[in-house]
């Protein structure tokens, strides 16, 4: 692999470069002139085409070759994309369900960064499948997702049964305590195994927590809540240090193992309840 600055390695070996990967290159190191095709002076272009017929010649040669360039790059949204253009971003964004300004900046995750998976997105509803490649690709890690994992939902003080008062008749409204089980509002999202430092940018004060949180609410909604599991590869598993001068410092129930020997089994233990209480920037 070659050392030099891309736009060196350009001049120097331009036999190594398509034509189409050549003049975008030119346009974007040259970006204070006009780009290709764009009716400007011969000397506020990025690059002039010629061929060795005759310098008359050069005049259509290098319109027709400029117009060949720019049908190429017309309809090619990452191009338009560099140069400033918004408006095909703008209609993936509706295909997400991000269509307006209103709806954008309200999550901990970029909102163009969902802008791949708008095909994911799109489906309804919404399947394990497009939430487990979705944090995989993101993340670059292996996610993995429990569906019906259930949960107890307390009951509202008016749903109880009260003697003698309120829903107290035998076999239809009587509910003993004060919960229920609801076995499909919740699921459990496995993300591992993990390197140690992975394993603490998904912990509650690590970098990733709140990209991970805004992208699974995103996609499930609020009707569903969810807990984290984050599995850490065994070879991952540190011994605890018990000192204020340490650079890693344990953190109680998050990172501390009383490990005297080598884990053979990847650890599993850590479960994040995370429900509601997360506020979104």
């Amino acid at each position: 692999m070659s050392k030099k600055p891309l736009n060196q390695e350009l001049f120097d070996e331009p036999f190594a470069f398509e034509f189409f990967q050549a003049v975008r290159l030119l346009e974007r190191i040259y970006s204070d002139r006009k780009t290709v095709g764009r009716d400007a002076l011969p000397n506020e272009e990025v690059v002039r085409f010629r061929s060795r017929i005759g310098l008359f010649l050069d005049i259509f040669t290098h319109r027709s070759v400029s117009m060949f360039y720019r049908a190429w790059a017309k309809y090619r949204f990452p191009i338009a994309y560099e140069r400033g253009d918004r408006e095909f971003t703008s209609y993936i964004f509706d295909l997400a369900g991000l269509g307006t300004n209103g709806l954008r900046g309200r999550m901990a995750i970029d909102d163009e960064s969902l802008l791949p998976y708008v095909g994911l997105i799109g489906q309804k509803p919404h399947s394990v499948n497009a939430l487990e490649n979705m944090i995989s690709d993101y993340f670059g890690v292996t996610a993995k997702v429990d569906q019906y994992f259930g949960q107890w939902l307390d009951l509202s003080d008016e749903d109880t049964t009260k003697l003698g008062k309120s829903n107290s008749e035998l076999g239809r409204s009587s509910i003993i305590g004060t919960r229920v089980w609801d076995q499909q509002s919740k699921i459990r999202v496995r993300i591992g195994p993990l390197k140690f430092k992975q394993y603490q940018a998904f912990l509650p004060n690590g970098s990733a927590y709140r990209q991970l949180h805004s992208m699974i609410k995103f996609l499930i909604g609020f009707e569903f809540d969810f807990d984290l599991q984050l599995i850490l590869a065994a070879k991952q598993v540190p011994s605890s240090v018990l000192t204020t001068k340490a650079v890693r410092r344990p953190m109680l129930g998050w990172t501390t193992w009383l490990k005297t020997k080598p884990f053979v089994a990847d650890d599993d233990q850590l479960v994040l309840q995370t429900g509601d209480s997360l506020t979104e920037n």
